[in-house]
């Protein structure tokens, strides 16, 4: 079942793309591999260091949520 919180989040991130398309800015994604990185530190140990280096929180709880329970695809122009 899908969280609240990944719903929101993917809700939130459909309203960026469609205003960046309706303005014709451009528009940066970023996405890294950090699952080495916290492999051995618990959620609350996690959103704590993200709110502390001063993310918004439902934003340390989106990078909590892709590193716990997220997995990375990489698309090019030539793949399929």
């Amino acid at each position: 079942m899908i969280s609240l919180l990944v719903l929101n989040i993917t809700i939130s991130l459909l309203v960026v793309l469609e205003q960046a398309a309706e303005t014709d800015a451009p528009l940066f994604l970023p996405s890294w591999d950090i699952s080495k990185a916290f492999d051995s530190l618990s959620k609350n140990a996690l959103r704590f260091s993200w709110t502390r280096l001063g993310v918004p929180i439902h934003i340390a709880d989106l990078l909590v949520t892709l590193e716990k329970q997220g997995y990375t695809i990489v698309r090019t122009l030539f793949s399929q």
